[in-house]
């Protein structure tokens, strides 16, 4: 076999991700979470101490609600060693997200981020950065999400979701990485079809439909009104 035809058929067997470059400090933890806690329990909270639960659940529910969507992690929680940090973001609540993260970027040794993004674009698959041990894939779309901007590189700041590290992720954020990942809005698409599913109450039994069946049967329904008309 052909090396130009061997090299087609391992990119066609690749998995395609959208991925999140992901800090954590003001990201998934924030000052008005460390305020609050502080208030409630009068312990204060430090850097690689404590993620924001809400902000946690928040971030794994939207991760399964966008099966594209994988994690790569571009924090300084990271170590550059794949068992190490696994073990190190489990004890650190995250283990809701650690099944949609599929890397982590290394480190170089002025630490800049834009260089760290960037050397992973292009040497994602390599062993040390790949947690899928041994499953290349390919990146379709990718974000960066960072609540300090001094270090990302020109070239990223189209794909770039500058955090507030006072409040950590909010809704106009994640409104933002959809708009970089070309994903659609999840909460626009229930609100449409909880919309269509009450306007289509008489079809048959079924109680519930897709976006996608409901847009459908509207379609039909339109068509035969034309054909009505026309008679």
């Amino acid at each position: 076999m052909c090396v130009m035809l061997q090299f087609f058929l391992y990119i066609c067997g690749m998995k395609k991700h959208k991925i999140i470059f992901l800090d954590v400090d003001g990201v998934l933890n924030s000052a008005r979470f460390a305020e609050e806690h502080y208030k409630q329990t009068g312990k204060p909270l430090f850097m690689y101490d404590f993620l924001d639960p809400d902000a946690v659940d928040k971030m794994t529910e939207y991760l399964k609600c966008h099966p594209n969507v994988r994690l790569v992690i571009s924090s300084s929680w990271r170590s550059g060693d794949y068992k190490e940090d696994v073990e190190f973001f489990l004890s650190k609540g995250t283990a809701p997200l650690v099944p949609f993260i599929v890397g982590a970027t290394g480190r170089s040794h002025d630490l800049h981020r834009g260089y760290e993004i960037n050397h992973f674009l292009l040497h994602h698959n390599e062993e040390e950065f790949n947690w899928l041990q041994g499953e290349p894939f390919e990146i379709s779309e990718y974000v960066v999400v960072d609540d300090d901007d001094f270090d990302i590189s020109d070239n990223l700041k189209p794909n770039f979701v500058h955090v507030d590290a006072n409040v950590g992720l909010t809704d106009e954020d994640y409104q933002m990485i959809n708009e970089i990942l070309k994903e659609e809005d999840v909460q626009k698409k229930l609100n449409t079809m909880e919309k269509l599913n009450k306007e289509l109450p008489d079809i048959n039994e079924r109680s519930y439909y897709t976006a996608d069946e409901a847009i459908s049967i509207l379609e039909k329904r339109i068509r035969a009104m034309f054909r009505n008309k026309k008679k």
